[in-house]
């Protein structure tokens, strides 16, 4: 992604389309994908919430 100056998010996306659509084990990969699918919202909603700052949702509300 760096040599392609392109996102590392985005090459994530490629691969992932590449991966599920044109691979010979499509199957296989969907389910990988689907039963990590609830503990990587998981993760990744503590991480959004150890970030989260109060202060501006604050002034918004009042």
């Amino acid at each position: 992604a760096a040599h392609l100056h392109l996102s590392a998010l985005f090459m994530n996306l490629i691969v992932g389309i590449v991966l599920c659509n044109f691979s010979e084990r499509q199957d296989r990969f969907y389910r990988l994908l689907i039963s990590a699918e609830k503990p990587l919202y998981g993760i990744m909603l503590i991480l959004a919430g150890a970030l989260w700052r109060a202060s501006w949702t604050l002034a918004i509300v009042v």
